[in-house]
């Protein structure tokens, strides 16, 4: 429960400290006094935007704090999980909002994200403000509503896991489709470019030899006369280098006695002579080698023709290049295969989910059908209570087309005021008045399904009065028996149910032409006073006051 609640410098309230009591407490005030101010402290804590014209003019910052005891055991986890847990068991929000910078958040002192104190002030207090009344519009609101009471919460939980696993293999099924499209598209174009590499026999480098050959057999009638020349001034031709150097190694030797000294000269000669005829006889056999057929020449001169086709075609410079391009035409190729297998696995997997996910969504709208009955009874019983004798409500459940992620269902929330045959959409016939209490009895069963342990009603006594006014006030001070209740309220029956009444006021400072907002619990005398006022307007008169007093005495 809210125990205290401190506000600085917050749009007209300077400084605010204020406690409260468990049950019923009812907040009364003129209009303009400021109690939206008021809601908009709390919902400040509970992760509203903050915006800097909020600030209470002059002001450097404004600071909300709420100190929360009697912790519902999902806070007092999440506390205990995330090292916010303090011994005393309290919690405190606060809410720190700078006119320069970003607005900051603690819980229990620890700085923590925005996102932090919203997951906790939720769980602590409920601000239930007009607007929302309009929430029973909303056919999602509708669906939430009977899935807040389902008996069993972890079948939306399954299903919910069930529907992001089918969605996840559709989308992945839609993806490989997609590009199963692609492929066939380009299947044959790529198809043909395989081929076309596949078929040129391609040797990775093989351009480069064919260059060297083409070059060789371009000049090879040339090598070969060379060769041939070569061999016959070596050796062959008459007076040849070789006979010459046997003239001379012979004359020498002829005079070897004489000179001793040479002996080693002319061994050496004789080694060259033989190695002359050694290399005479090469290049012998290289001119018979050298191939001067032109149709080789022709060959290879068409082959790299070829190969430079290729070359500009594909747009690259080496066979090695083309190599990889036709092994990358080949994984395409083959990829519409793999993808059919891929496909047909996925489709199963897809159907198997599919099946899954149905069984799921006929357990949960079973389940959402059972809880429709329950609320149904709950809600048209409370309601009968709040003045309305035939009253009804009902769900209309119908199965949805397909699996959604909410379920198999779209759900309805039906009201007809005069019994069943009456019933329709409840956001088609439902006055303001009856809306408010509809809306009351769905929060009051709610809160005590959820274990909610404060909720603040924001004028939800629009559109009422008289003898439904003070049904309502019952049934917020019967509230109040298991939870901390708030009603911002003008009407005298509600104000005089609650167990505490707060006085919002708004002084106005003539000196200083400012305004400021105060919140405080009225004494017995002051609460009598004040609900005359809601009775008779600003002038009190006896008749209001003994009124007044005959509706606090009457609170049993």
């Amino acid at each position: 429960m809210l125990q205290h609640l401190s506000i600085q410098n917050f749009i007209l309230i300077d400084h605010l400290e204020v406690g409260f009591e468990a049950g019923f407490s009812s907040i009364t005030g003129e209009t303009g006094a400021g109690k939206s101010i008021f809601v908009g402290a709390l919902s400040m804590l509970l992760g509203r935007r903050a915006e800097v014209s909020m600030i209470k003019s002059g002001a450097s910052r404004s600071v909300i704090e709420g100190v929360f005891t009697a912790l519902p055991e999902a806070v007092e986890l999440y506390l205990k999980q995330n090292d916010l847990w303090e011994d005393d068991g309290v919690c405190i929000l606060r809410r720190e909002l700078p006119r320069t910078g970003r607005s900051r958040c603690f819980i229990n002192d620890s700085p923590v994200t925005l996102s932090d104190l919203a997951q906790v002030g939720v769980q602590l207090i409920d601000v239930h403000s007009q607007h929302q009344n309009l929430a029973l519009a909303r056919k999602q609101f509708h669906l939430e509503l009977l899935d807040r009471m389902l008996e069993d919460p972890t079948l939306l939980q399954s299903y919910a896991t069930s529907y992001a696993t089918f969605t996840s293999l559709v989308k992945e099924q839609e993806e490989l489709l997609q590009q199963k499209r692609h492929i066939e598209e380009l299947y044959d174009y790529n198809l043909y470019r395989y081929e076309e590499l596949r078929d040129a026999q391609l040797v990775a480098g093989e351009e480069e030899v064919l260059h060297d050959t083409e070059l060789f057999l371009q000049h090879a009638e040339e090598i070969k006369y060379e060769l041939y020349q070569a061999n016959e001034r070596l050796s062959s031709a008459e007076g040849s280098i070789v006979d010459q150097l046997n003239v001379v190694l012979d004359r020498l030797e002829k005079r070897a006695s004489l000179f001793p000294e040479m002996g080693e000269q002319l061994e050496r000669l004789g080694v060259c002579i033989e190695d002359l005829r050694d290399l005479s006889a090469d290049f012998a056999r290289f001119s018979d080698r050298v191939d001067t057929d032109p149709e080789v020449l022709h060959r290879a001169t068409d082959r790299l023709d070829f190969l430079n086709d290729l070359f500009r075609k594909y747009n690259v410079n080496t066979t090695a290049q083309l190599l990889a391009l036709r092994d990358e035409f080949y994984e395409k190729v083959q990829t519409r295969e793999t993808l059919d297998e891929s496909l047909a696995i996925l489709s199963e997997k897809c159907e198997a989910a599919e099946q899954a996910l149905i069984r799921q969504g006929a357990q949960l709208s079973e389940a959402r059908h059972k809880a429709a009955r329950q609320v149904s009874e709950k809600l048209t019983a409370d309601l009968r209570l709040l003045e309305m004798p035939h009253a009804t409500v009902d769900f209309l459940i119908t199965p949805s087309e397909s699996p959604m992620a909410s379920g198999c269902d779209r759900v309805s929330l039906l009201f007809g005021a005069n019994g069943k045959t009456d019933l329709r959409s409840v956001e088609e016939v439902a006055s303001g008045g009856e809306i408010a209490r509809l809306m009351l009895s769905i929060k009051a069963m709610l809160a005590t399904w959820d274990n909610l342990p404060t909720i603040l009603f924001d004028e939800i006594d629009t559109g009422v009065s008289g003898r439904v006014a003070d049904r309502m006030g019952k049934v917020l001070r019967s509230m109040g028996g298991h939870l901390q209740v708030f009603a911002i309220t003008h009407l005298p029956q509600i104000a005089a149910r609650s167990a505490v009444q707060m006085f919002i006021s708004k002084q106005y400072d003539e000196e200083t032409d400012t305004a400021r907002t105060d919140l405080r619990e009225l004494s017995p005398e002051e609460r009598t006073e004040e609900i005359a006022r809601l009775i008779s307007g600003n002038v009190i008169t006896p008749a209001s006051l003994a009124a007044a007093q005959e509706l606090l005495q009457n609170n049993d």
